[in-house]
């Protein structure tokens, strides 16, 4: 009875915890705190929010983690740059 029971309870704090998502949330919150800086008392509060969920992309999603660090640096050895635009400067018909 006591394992139906303890069953139960974990089925209901699941329903809840996927119907209200307080994971997103707390995440929004966490990053809103943290943007002044880390002198104001919210930071220290949301900085384990952020490392938490910062080594959950990286073990779930590392593939993924790894291309966004790429494209935020801004140096992705795929991209090349188109050829520099030339003019033709020897016309001689110019007013």
């Amino acid at each position: 009875m006591t394992v139906l029971l303890a069953v139960a309870a974990a089925l209901a704090v699941g329903y809840l915890a996927g119907r209200t998502r307080p994971g997103p949330r707390l995440l929004s919150w966490a990053e809103d705190a943290a943007t002044p800086g880390w002198r104001t008392w919210k930071f220290w509060p949301a900085a384990p929010i952020i490392l938490t969920a910062v080594a959950f992309m990286w073990t779930v999603h590392p593939r993924r983690t790894l291309a966004n660090v790429r494209s935020w640096r801004g140096d992705d050895p795929r991209a090349r740059r188109s050829p520099a635009v030339t003019f033709d400067t020897t016309r001689k018909d110019r007013r």
